[in-house]
């Protein structure tokens, strides 16, 4: 689990680095968060969030049962 997890990081990360070299504007990581970007709550947008958040965690749980079963 450790080394998916460190992978998704660098992926993140390098996509964050990525995106702020490109824009030239400086953000805040938080606002890309659901219902912490300061703006109107849209309820659509936050749920969808939410799930994407939820769905993430239910796969990396995924992938560590798969490894936990294969050292079996």
């Amino acid at each position: 689990m450790a080394k998916t997890i460190q992978i998704m990081l660098i992926v993140l990360i390098a996509a964050v680095f990525i995106n702020f070299l490109r824009d030239g504007q400086s953000y805040h990581i938080a606002k890309v968060l659901p219902f912490c970007d300061g703006r109107p709550v849209d309820p659509m947008y936050g749920f969808a969030g939410v799930m994407m958040i939820l769905i993430l965690m239910w796969g990396i749980h995924r992938v560590n049962r798969n490894n936990r079963e294969k050292k079996k």
